[in-house]
């Protein structure tokens, strides 16, 4: 069974709305239908392309299963199509193939997961276009109440600058529901297209220890490592 990564905006506030400041960057890039695709990778080839060993760079160990720990349940209808870009599109009927896997800060309680996702066509670019679109409608994932010392808050999901890889790179930091009284750690997010292959990168951190969104050097490796393989 799957079980829900905690997904909810926790950030400080950088004067555009999520959806304002991502729909330009998406909406730039759309995928020439035209086009010819690079290449699409079964099952194996996924698996065999996520980084490993030497390749992981900043001392982190892995990779480890992460099916339980990379997809998130929406609650509601509304907030399917953002949960399913989250999860790296799976559960679209465009994935044709897809893995995830985690590694892990050597005694660290953070970890860093990925889910890469192949599709036919289109695909990849419509289920970031209608998951970021989600997020004007979605309350229960995107806008939960966290808890403050002034009773309970929502936080208006925004996005956050990352480096430019593949295609189209977007960044969120997704704060945890909680129903105790104090916020937990958010979760941040990097979404990576690369041609008609996502990769959808969490970074999970409870104790705090990290910057809260996945390594810049870990996402450019693991695009790297797709992009030779679609060549």
């Amino acid at each position: 069974m799957r079980a829900a990564v905690p997904a909810v905006l926790a950030i400080a506030a950088m004067g555009t709305a999520l959806v304002g400041c991502a729909e330009p960057r998406v909406a730039r890039q759309v995928v020439d239908s035209a086009a010819d695709p690079a290449g699409s990778l079964r099952d194996g080839e996924l698996r065999d392309v996520v980084l490993a060993g030497e390749d992981i760079p900043g001392g982190m160990t892995g990779p480890s299963e992460a099916t339980e720990a990379a997809f998130v349940d929406a609650r509601d209808d509304d907030c399917d199509p953002l949960a399913r870009l989250l999860s790296g599109g799976v559960g679209s009927a465009d994935v044709e193939a897809y893995t995830a896997a985690s590694w892990a800060l050597p005694g660290s309680a953070a970890r860093t997961t990925v889910v890469i996702a192949s599709f036919v066509g289109t695909g990849a670019q419509r289920v970031v276009d209608e998951g970021l679109r989600a997020l004007d409608w979605c309350y229960t994932l995107a806008r939960p109440a966290v808890a403050s010392d002034d009773g309970w808050t929502e936080h208006q999901p925004q996005c956050v600058p990352v480096p430019k890889d593949g295609d189209l790179s977007v960044g969120l930091r997704l704060g945890a529901s909680t129903t105790a009284r104090s916020a937990e750690a958010p979760t941040g997010y990097v979404i990576v297209r690369i041609d008609d292959v996502l990769a959808v990168f969490a970074q999970s951190d409870p104790a705090r220890e990290t910057s809260g969104m996945p390594s810049p050097e870990i996402v450019s490796a693991q695009v790297e490592r797709i992009n030779d393989a679609l060549r």
